[in-house]
Formats: structure tokens, C-alpha cells, sequence
């Protein structure tokens, strides 16, 4: 599948094209002129196997992360989280800067998976970090929690929603 990978990074490994993409899930209208894109992919390296397929700052606040699936991936949370964790680490120009009491300040994390679901699959769906924490008694209340928002770009395929008629 690394065909799809690449072609999906050639696609939106620019700008303009991410700007498109993102206007286009949110519905939102920002435009080049006024809104800064910063593309903060994560690459392969000797050291580190973690890369992710695109991922790009929106005006120095926002950080968003999105990643093409060819099916569902239960675990795209925790890969997120293990490309977050590196992405805000290479932010920050002073490494020490978490050591002090002065509190850094990250970028609010958006995380995005674009999967073509085969036959019956909502058009969207939320997965859930805390979905694949084992069950501990008397430690109900999650303390974390990243959730991924799946699209599904499948075109032509029936839609299955629990309420409505397929």
C-alpha cells in the first residue's frame, strides 16, 4: 500500500492543496491570503520508524494531523498519539523548556484519518483513545483521551446508519 501512501503525500504536501482539504471537512472559507500553513510532516528516520502521512500547522494554533486508510485501523489513536508526542517535541526550540516552571504552550491537536470503508460504514466516525484502555476496577474516569475523526471517502458505497433504512 505504499503507492497509496505516496500518492496521497504528493497530493496534499503543499499549501494550497491543505488549505482546500481542510475547508473542505470543517466547511470552513479560510484562504491563502490570511491563513498561515506550516507543514510539519514527521518522516521516516534511522532512529525513529514513526512517520505519519501529513501533518501541517493552521495559523501557529492548530495542528492537524490526517492520515489516509485504506480500511479501518482501530489503533489509529494510539499511532496519533505516539505522532503528536514527536511532532510537539520537535516544536519546542528550547528541549529544557519542560523542565521549568513556566508553561509551555503547544498547539491545539486535530487528528484527521481518511479511510475508503468497504461496503456498510457511516460517512463519519469518532474513535477513541480510551477505547482500547483495559478495564481497571475502581478506575473508571479516563485521564486521557485522543480522538481521531474518521471520514469515509468511499464513494458509491450504501451508508449504514443504526436509525435509517439501507
Amino acid at each position: 500500500m505504499a503507492y497509496k501512501d505516496t500518492m496521497f503525500r504528493s497530493l496534499f504536501n503543499n499549501e494550497k492543496s491543505l488549505l482546500e482539504l481542510y475547508n473542505a471537512l470543517h466547511g470552513t472559507n479560510h484562504n491563502e491570503r490570511d491563513t498561515e500553513i506550516i507543514i510539519n510532516t514527521l518522516d521516516e528516520t534511522l532512529v525513529s520508524r514513526r512517520k505519519n502521512d501529513i501533518s501541517f500547522m493552521l495559523n501557529g494554533r492548530l495542528v492537524v494531523m490526517l492520515e489516509h486508510q485504506s480500511s479501518v485501523n482501530e489503533n489509529m489513536p494510539f499511532r496519533f498519539l505516539q505522532s503528536i508526542s514527536r511532532i510537539f517535541e520537535n516544536g519546542i526550540p528550547d528541549k529544557k523548556a519542560v523542565y521549568r516552571k513556566k508553561l509551555v504552550k503547544l498547539p491545539r491537536p486535530q487528528f484527521i484519518a481518511l479511510i475508503n470503508a468497504p461496503g456498510r460504514f457511516p460517512d463519519r466516525k469518532v474513535l477513541r483513545l480510551s477505547d482500547s484502555f483495559m478495564n481497571a476496577p475502581g478506575f473508571e474516569e479516563i485521564k486521557l483521551e485522543l480522538e481521531v475523526m474518521l471520514y469515509n471517502i468511499n464513494v458509491g458505497t450504501p451508508k449504514y446508519w443504526p436509525d435509517a433504512r439501507c
